[in-house]
């Protein structure tokens, strides 16, 4: 088993290192580029395939994430990451309900509301006592 750290996310993540991973890799950085496309068919059919999953996948969406410098790309990253419906990136959706963009926040939201749980109900509700215009 191989390692592969991702700054950005703070972690490492433990793989296989052979060439099914290497493929599966590939096929996923491929993913990646078709999901931060600018041209909304390219997304939407990316979006409605299956999708990859695994650590690497929920990992790989937060460093593309942190990474991404328009609102437009960072709340499509937003989005996957709510629809993954994993309750190990609440605190990370919880951050973004803090920048400045009305749009990611409201992505923030809706993603986490996507996911649920106790502690994503606790931030949605401290971000309406902070901001109520962002839930009206």
């Amino acid at each position: 088993m191989g390692f592969r750290h991702f700054p950005a996310y703070g972690k490492t993540i433990g793989y296989r290192a052979d060439g099914a991973w290497r493929a599966m890799m590939a096929a996923f950085d491929e993913w990646i580029a078709r999901i931060k496309s600018r041209d909304p068919m390219v997304y939407e059919d990316a979006f409605h395939e299956q999708w990859p999953h695994g650590p690497e996948f929920i990992a790989r969406l937060i460093v593309e994430m942190r990474l991404a410098d328009d609102s437009y790309t960072r709340g499509k990253l937003i989005e996957l990451l709510g629809e993954a419906g994993d309750q190990t990136v609440v605190p990370e959706l919880a951050r973004e309900l803090e920048h400045p963009d009305w749009n990611i926040r409201q992505w923030a939201l809706h993603a986490l509301r996507r996911i649920g749980g106790r502690e994503a109900s606790k931030f949605i509700e401290q971000h309406r006592l902070q901001l109520p215009k962002d839930l009206d």
